[in-house]
């Protein structure tokens, strides 16, 4: 989760870690090196005014709650760092959460965080809208309809 949070990769944290910019605060039982949040935070630029309603949303997000990774995601969005939103509504969505397949739809649809993409901005809508989505339902439904009826309109061309 701090390479999400701080837009940065694996091997970047590790450097840090080497250079004295972070400090390993313990391993967890999975293995996973884990990092003092105020320390992430402070690296963090506008998201360094955390306060504990913050930390628990960053801790559920990391302990893979998709609830709190669409959130999360939302505030990173917010604040600018489209890519980092992307990686945690990708990570919500994997667990069939829609909300974060919408946001992916919005995502890929304005290119924010990642290329424009209409045929993946179309397959998020359809699976936020399959998962219960109402706004993502009614977009499909206005979709579908603009495709019948330019369908319709090309056929009374011929």
């Amino acid at each position: 989760m701090a390479a999400t949070l701080l837009d940065k990769n694996e091997r970047t944290l590790r450097r840090w870690c080497t250079d004295g910019v972070l400090a390993v605060a313990c391993t967890d039982a999975q293995g996973r090196t884990m990092f003092d949040i105020d320390a992430i935070l402070a690296l963090c630029g506008e998201l360094k005014a955390a306060d504990d309603e913050m930390c628990e949303l960053i801790s559920a997000a990391d302990q893979g709650n998709a609830e709190a990774q669409n959130d999360l995601g939302t505030i990173l969005l917010k604040a600018g760092r489209q890519a980092s939103a992307l990686t945690l509504f990708k990570m919500a969505a994997d667990q069939d959460y829609p909300d974060a397949m919408h946001f992916l739809y919005q995502c890929h649809q304005s290119g924010m965080g990642t290329e424009s993409n209409d045929a993946l901005a179309m397959m998020w809508l359809s699976k936020a809208a399959a998962h219960g989505h109402k706004i993502a339902h009614l977009q499909l439904t206005g979709v579908q309809e603009l495709a019948e009826q330019a369908l319709h309109n090309t056929k009374r061309l011929d």
